[in-house]
């Protein structure tokens, strides 16, 4: 089934965006520890812009509820910008905090928006096919990113490749605002959340996000994606540290073992949301956390670049696998109007993952070393393994997953 052309265009405002973002995250990093932050400060600087979140997540997702998506848009590009023009001019890693908070909400408004619009666009059994086709644009941003920049490193320092990517938040900027106001297709166009009074919006709001939490299947989801995020922030924050100053591989070849991994992510999206129509959610989140675990392993051993290629093709593969399944539970979950507080619900958890990741990551470096790190998440990930099997949720088609209240976010 072919879909409406914004969802096309809104692929492609995602897919710049996170690109610009995967161009900057594996020399994030680097900078820092170029400009002197230890592992710990380090960890910390990712802990305090997941902390942010925490306190901002469920009032973006009620906002959200309120705005247009193209005004929404177009304040998240804005901020997405700023902030890595501040990484790319910071003259001390202590400007890396609030920068990093500014990126983190403006990427938390533009994926919670991104993430309703595109699921309320769609008839409720193509859910499934443009969640996967979405969150195909992480995966595609993830592979060309680092790929970029790779080739940059060869020419230019740190902070030269993150100006270079501040101009992709613009080029999507332009997009957004090409594309217009997007009607939505589900849901009531009689109801509308800027016709409540504030009061009821809020005790609505409210009343949701009590129903979403008593839900099996979000409580299940929900916790294996905190569990995974736990890791993920480990990943994200100190694979480049541990590739380049640990084991001593070059910088621009961390870049291409990186995007192995959205290459990988990219390639078990759509296979995966089909999988879906033919096997239980449980058997695939197993295969995906068990995979998890095998890659995170492989990353601990202190090995060579063939070796961590390995590993980051294993963990792109689960991570694309896991993806799809929580994120396609959350949006079938609900009905339209409840969409936008079940993504923050999901988004929440994501960001408490990072807050704690980044200190006990951070702790574990410095007091063991960072290969310990990626052992401890592959112990993290045998355990999501276990959950997911014990307490799964037993559903199959995507068209027939349950109609009640609940939605999300990576």
């Amino acid at each position: 089934m072919r879909f409406r052309k914004e969802f096309y265009a809104l692929i492609a405002v995602s897919t710049m965006s996170m690109m610009a973002s995967a161009v900057v995250d594996p020399v994030f990093p680097l900078r820092i520890v170029q400009l002197g932050a230890s592992d710990l400060e380090l960890g910390s600087i990712v802990a305090f812009a997941s902390m942010a979140l925490l306190v901002v997540r469920f009032p973006i997702g009620m906002i959200s509820s309120r705005i247009r998506f193209r005004t929404a848009a177009s304040i998240a590009l804005l901020g997405q910008f700023a902030a890595i023009v501040l990484y790319a001019i910071s003259p001390a890693y202590s400007w890396f905090a609030p920068a990093r908070t500014v990126a983190s909400l403006s990427m938390a408004l533009l994926g919670i928006n991104m993430m309703v619009t595109i699921a309320s666009i769609v008839p409720q059994n193509e859910i499934g096919r443009a969640v996967a086709t979405y969150l195909a644009s992480f995966g595609i941003s993830g592979t060309l990113g680092p790929l970029i920049t790779s080739l940059l490193l060869t020419h230019l320092p740190y902070d030269q490749i993150m100006m270079v990517a501040s101009a992709l938040p613009l080029i999507a900027l332009v997009t957004v605002n090409a594309i217009g106001d997007i009607e939505r297709y589900s849901g009531d166009p009689k109801e509308s959340d800027l016709d409540e009074s504030l009061m009821a919006w809020v005790e609505r709001s409210v009343g949701e996000l009590l129903n979403l939490a008593r839900q099996r299947e979000m409580a299940v989801a929900g916790f294996l994606h905190f569990l995974f995020g736990l890791t993920a922030t480990f990943v994200v924050t100190f694979f480049t540290v541990y590739a380049v100053d640990e084991l001593l591989i070059p910088a621009y070849v961390v870049t291409l073992i990186i995007s192995s991994r959205g290459l990988a992510n990219t390639l078990s999206r759509l296979p995966a949301s089909y999988l879906m129509d033919r096997v239980s959610t449980r058997k695939i989140l197993v295969v995906a956390f068990t995979g998890l675990a095998a890659s995170y392993l492989v990353l601990s051993l202190q090995g060579n670049a063939l070796l961590l290629t390995v590993g980051n093709l294993m963990l792109g593969l689960a991570w694309g696998m896991r993806a799809v399944v929580e994120w396609t539970v959350a949006e079938s979950s609900v009905p339209p109007k409840t969409r936008t507080i079940s993504s923050a619900y999901m988004s929440f958890l994501w960001d408490a993952a990072g807050s704690i990741g980044g200190m006990v990551g951070g702790f574990l470096a410095v007091v063991f070393s960072i290969s310990s790190v990626f052992l401890f998440s592959s112990i993290l990930m045998v355990a999501g393994a276990a959950i997911a099997w014990i307490f799964g949720v037993e559903t199959k088609a995507t068209s027939s997953l349950p109609v009640t209240e609940p939605t999300a976010m990576v």
